[in-house]
């Protein structure tokens, strides 16, 4: 009868729990089964407040230092693929917006003109009416 390593695990930590007593009462005993490293974990997801190193580290007990080490590499290699991805998307984003702005220079120049003449009427008609003011003023003094 060949088992699948996963029940060659289980029955073997049921051996090790009958010789020590340990065994539950209802004979079922097996391995704690790790969530895989991804945003979607609990401890990692953004619905906590704030990362919690030890709680992590219980949570992944059973787990040897060396291939939790290799499990945080890869999923640093994960992160680190998506965050150029998000870099990528966004930087075509700003490269298109930098090449629909261009000419728009010509276009504004060509308005500058009639603003500037804008300005100086409005300048020249304040100075008026204020001068105006001031003559009224004095004539009434």
């Amino acid at each position: 009868m060949d088992l699948s390593p996963r029940q060659t695990l289980d029955s073997l930590a049921r051996d090790l729990a009958e010789r020590e007593g340990d065994l539950p009462a209802n004979d079922d005993y097996e391995l704690p089964v790790l969530e895989p490293l991804s945003h979607a974990h609990p401890l990692l997801s953004s619905a906590t407040a704030e990362f919690d190193v030890e709680q992590f580290l219980l949570s992944r007990s059973h787990t040897s230092l060396s291939d939790l080490r290799v499990e945080l590499r890869d999923y640093l290699a994960l992160l680190k693929e998506e965050l150029v991805q998000l870099i990528n998307d966004d930087y075509e984003a700003f490269i298109s917006l930098s090449t629909d702005l261009r000419g728009e220079g010509e276009r504004l120049e060509k308005i500058r003109a009639p603003i500037d003449g804008l300005r100086t009427e409005i300048q020249v008609g304040t100075l008026q009416t204020c001068s105006d003011s001031v003559v009224l003023t004095k004539d009434t003094v």
